[in-house]
């Protein structure tokens, strides 16, 4: 359902008529959001509910559910670029995620090279019988609380290039 959201959102904005670029502020602050930097849940509510969020500014916002079921989902006209990887989406989801073995909070459906990205952001392999873990790859966030750091997590998904790169944190995993 999620999915079918987003591609709807998608076609919508990739229509022509459409402004050429998102505001730069967009891409900056949903990339640190997406790396656990500052407040990532704070960052995308305030894009996802400010009346600047328009398709004139290249930008599409869908909110739908409460409390803890609580969905943002942005789509960018031009897609966030971290480590060479490109994405034009970015969900926030309380309720966690629709993907296997990711416990992302705020994250993104990637393209490109994982591996590249894993080693660029210095993300570590955790075991798979570990419970609590937010991906694949992780790396806790220096200077955050130790007992339930923000975490940057990464998971590839069965698709090529494609994987899950996001922050998460306790209440997530």
């Amino acid at each position: 359902m999620l999915f079918r959201f987003a591609i709807v959102i998608a076609t919508l904005v990739m229509a022509p008529g459409h402004a050429e670029a998102a505001d730069p502020s967009f891409q900056d602050s949903l990339s640190g959001a997406v790396l656990c930097k500052r407040d990532p849940l704070g960052t995308v509510r305030a894009i996802a509910g400010s009346k600047s969020s328009t398709f004139e500014r290249g930008i599409a916002t869908l909110t739908f559910g409460e409390a803890m079921m609580e969905k943002n989902i942005l789509i960018l006209r031009k897609p966030i670029v971290i480590a060479g990887a490109r994405t034009s989406s970015i969900i926030l989801s309380l309720e966690g995620s629709s993907y296997f073995n990711f416990s992302g909070i705020v994250y993104g459906i990637f393209e490109g090279d994982f591996k590249s990205v894993v080693k660029e952001l210095g993300l570590r392999a955790v075991p798979a019988t570990s419970e609590a873990r937010v991906g694949k790859y992780e790396r806790p966030v220096v200077g955050q609380n130790t007992l339930c750091p923000k975490t940057i997590g990464l998971t590839p998904l069965a698709e090529k290039d494609k994987f899950l790169l996001g922050c998460g944190w306790c209440n997530g995993r």
